[in-house]
């Protein structure tokens, strides 16, 4: 499991943590999914971008 795959899972973990209880319909699930990855990807660009800055 590479980093991005640990972001994802931590995220979803704490969504579903903080919504216990509440119904889950698959387009929900979907839009939450699809969060999760963009900030995935987010942290991916924001690492990249400290390399860059670390480079001198």
């Amino acid at each position: 499991m590479n980093g991005q795959q640990k972001v994802k899972r931590l995220y979803i973990y704490k969504w579903f943590k903080s919504h216990k209880g509440e119904t889950m319909t698959i387009d929900r699930f979907e839009h939450i999914s699809n969060v999760v990855g963009l900030l995935a990807e987010t942290i991916k660009v924001q690492e990249g971008l400290r390399g860059l800055h670390s480079v001198k």
